[in-house]
């Protein structure tokens, strides 16, 4: 993962409920929010990872050859 993909995410709402707020799954905590393990889909040339900009917006992150997409999940 580069720092490119980190600042794909919009900019906090409420910077100060991060402070106390992780997922479960969250490895990096920023000021931009919760960042998962990002990990290739063996065989093709797509990397998923999920990332929360805030704490009840966590998304699916897909990238791949047609660009990046952003999937709403359940918190």
């Amino acid at each position: 993962m580069n720092a490119v993909r980190v600042q794909l995410a919009p900019p906090l709402q409420d910077p100060a409920r991060l402070t106390t707020e992780h997922h479960p799954w969250c490895v990096h905590h920023s000021p931009r929010g919760c960042l998962g393990t990002a990990m290739d889909v063996p065989g093709s040339k797509i990397t998923v990872w999920l990332s929360a900009p805030t704490p009840d917006d966590p998304r699916l992150i897909v990238d791949g050859p047609g660009g990046v997409v952003e999937i709403p999940v359940e918190p």
